[in-house]
């Protein structure tokens, strides 16, 4: 799982985020900076906690490209899980 973050990662939501994948990934989920575009920015621009997350995967917008089934799942119930957390 690749994971992105434009607002420090010392808040309490990214914290919570990665406590969360890493239980479920059963790794440290690392925070990396990549390459790419999303509306995050808009919100990392005005200090709101963002996160930038997708699974494993290559070849992006071309001919063959592909995703790892699993790490979509892992995706999935990360953000599940983390959204359930934030309703409580």
């Amino acid at each position: 799982m690749y994971l992105g973050i434009g607002v420090g990662v010392l808040t309490s939501f990214i914290q919570s985020y990665r406590r969360i994948a890493s239980k479920i990934t059963g790794v440290d989920v690392p925070f990396v900076f990549g390459h790419g575009a999303s509306d995050g920015r808009y919100f990392a621009l005005k200090k709101i906690p963002t996160i930038v997350v997708g699974p494993v995967g290559g070849n992006w917008h071309g001919d063959n490209e592909w995703v790892d089934i699993k790490s979509l799942e892992l995706v999935t119930k990360t953000v599940q899980q983390f959204l359930q957390e934030l309703s409580v």
